[in-house]
């Protein structure tokens, strides 16, 4: 009996449905199909049972109508709330933010003037200078060792 469990549930995590699942779903559909005939028999063989069902049906997709109407109506009223919230909190998050960005501008903009310019022409003219000097003590002549 384990051994069966077992295989079924390897069978499941495999294939993704058992047989046992795939005959009871086709099983189903079968048994489903066969009500709905009859009751199209029973229908058609009774026809004042036929209008009561049928008024009973019209009356439930009448309050249906009237609850999706009304829950319609709240999700409405919902949005505009959550609309106005939003409009009334990211004001001044967006403004906050504007702000925080001009900062940063502005921070790069004088790192960039006031050191970043400086230090790479300081950098440029000691590579210059460092180059030249290499280039001056490669032309001086060089001392034989004995």
């Amino acid at each position: 009996m384990e051994e069966l469990q077992e295989t079924q549930t390897a069978a499941t995590v495999k294939g993704g449905t058992s047989k046992r699942t795939k005959f009871l779903i086709g099983a189903g559909v079968i048994v489903g199909i066969v009500v709905l005939i009859l009751l199209c028999i029973l229908l058609l063989n009774n026809p004042t049972t036929t209008e009561t069902v049928r008024d009973l049906f019209i009356i439930l997709l009448a309050l249906e109508t009237f609850i999706i109407g009304a829950l319609l109506a709240i999700l409405i009223f919902q949005l505009i709330a959550l609309v106005r919230m939003l409009r009334s909190d990211l004001k001044p998050i967006i403004e906050s933010t504007q702000e925080t960005v001009h900062t940063v501008k502005g921070t790069a903009s004088f790192v960039s003037d006031r050191v970043a310019r400086p230090a790479v022409t300081i950098v440029s003219y000691a590579t210059g200078i460092r180059r030249s000097l290499e280039v001056l003590a490669q032309m001086l002549p060089r001392r034989r060792r004995e």
